[in-house]
């Protein structure tokens, strides 16, 4: 073979040599192929879902525990607070008058001989309805002294008044619903308390029966 030829077969082997290179770079940056994005698509969609899914779970579980925490402040508390007060009643007091949104009892819970007036009833404050409490001290004669002891605010947003749900239902000894308010400080021996009120936008009620503890039955 003479120096031409091999000259030639050299320069042969040389492209085919770079045009193996540039074929192989060409093929490093073709980028993705279909089959590869539709995979990477479809990944993409289940992330995604589960990221929707974990935040939704969270923000139920937000609401859930708001719910919880309105209905806790709203009326587990205040029930739970009347029904401490009301089941040690020594009697009830005549003025005010007993009602189905009022309530005033006497007690004498740190057993010292002094009494004490509780009153419950519904109130606006700051534009909302409140249930006030308001306790004072009684002398013998049973009147006022000083200023009072607890002035409480409990459950914000009550809906009674205006839902026509008496908060106080009275009953005798014999369970029979007492409807003559005058008949209330003699003859009750135990109270139905409703709270009712809007908590997350929708409608909540909780009753609880109280039965005297001080009362001969």
């Amino acid at each position: 073979m003479d120096s031409a030829s091999s000259h030639d077969s050299g320069n042969q082997l040389g492209d085919v040599a770079i045009m193996t290179r540039w074929g192989r770079r060409a093929s490093t940056d073709r980028g993705f192929t279909l089959t590869e994005l539709m995979v990477f698509m479809a990944l993409l969609g289940v992330v995604l879902t589960l990221a929707y899914a974990l935040s939704q779970a969270i923000s139920a579980g937000q609401r859930s525990a708001d719910r919880h925490t309105g209905i806790a402040r709203t009326i587990n508390y205040p029930m739970t607070r009347m029904s401490e007060i009301i089941m040690q009643n020594l009697s009830i007091a005549q003025a005010p008058a007993p009602g189905a949104m009022t309530l005033s009892v006497v007690t004498d819970q740190d057993l010292n001989d002094v009494q004490e007036r509780h009153g419950f009833s519904i109130a606006t404050v700051g534009g909302v309805r409140v249930l006030q409490q308001t306790t004072v001290n009684l002398n013998a004669a049973g009147v006022p002294v000083g200023a009072a002891r607890v002035n409480n605010t409990m459950a914000p947003g009550i809906t009674n008044a205006q839902d026509g749900v008496p908060v106080f239902r009275y009953f005798n000894a014999t369970g029979t619903e007492i409807t003559d308010m005058l008949a209330v400080p003699d003859d009750a021996r135990s109270i139905q308390i409703t709270i009712r009120a809007t908590i997350d936008g929708r409608a909540v009620q909780e009753s609880i029966m109280v039965r005297f503890r001080n009362r001969d039955m």
